[in-house]
């Protein structure tokens, strides 16, 4: 398992063998929105930039001609006055459902939004979770597939996120 940890934020996550992850020691390339993602485990977002990217990991699949991929990502976030779900993510056309739910994420409790968008010949499912880490600062973590499959495949790395 390849893993990522912040001991900042008091997360870790132990990646599958077949999923590789980026973050800001092991980029290579400049993001093309430098400010949105973390330059330092200390580069917290804050009201000027309010929301930075920890760490991503993309899996893609081929199935014919469409690409399909999973997505994982955890993403700290600027919110002084707490996290407001309806918000986070505005309602577009190609939405087809939206849900709301709480789980436990590595020892933490979070509300999540599950949403399912209609895409060109597959549905998008994406499911992010929310939970408080400082007192202005909230986690995010963003789970999707391009498939059912694709998507459970994501989220099957939810249970390797832990609190350290």
């Amino acid at each position: 398992m390849k893993q990522y940890q912040n001991t900042f934020m008091g997360i870790e996550v132990n990646f599958p063998g077949s999923w590789n992850f980026r973050y800001w020691g092991n980029r290579l390339d400049k993001s093309s929105i430098p400010k949105t993602h973390q330059s330092n485990f200390e580069d917290l977002p804050s009201d000027k930039n309010p929301e930075k990217v920890l760490v991503t990991s993309i899996s893609r699949h081929t199935s014919g001609s469409i690409i399909l991929r999973s997505i994982f990502e955890i993403v700290a976030l600027y919110r002084p006055t707490g996290i407001d779900l309806q918000s986070e993510i505005p309602i577009d056309a190609s939405e087809i459902s939206r849900r709301f739910g709480t789980d436990e994420v590595a020892a933490n409790h979070a509300r999540f939004m599950h949403i399912e968008k209609q895409g060109e010949g597959f549905i998008r499912y994406m499911r992010c979770y929310y939970w408080q880490v400082h007192p202005e600062i909230w986690l995010a973590c963003i789970v999707s597939g391009s498939s059912l499959e694709q998507f459970n495949e994501a989220l099957s790395i939810l249970g390797f996120v832990r609190r350290i």
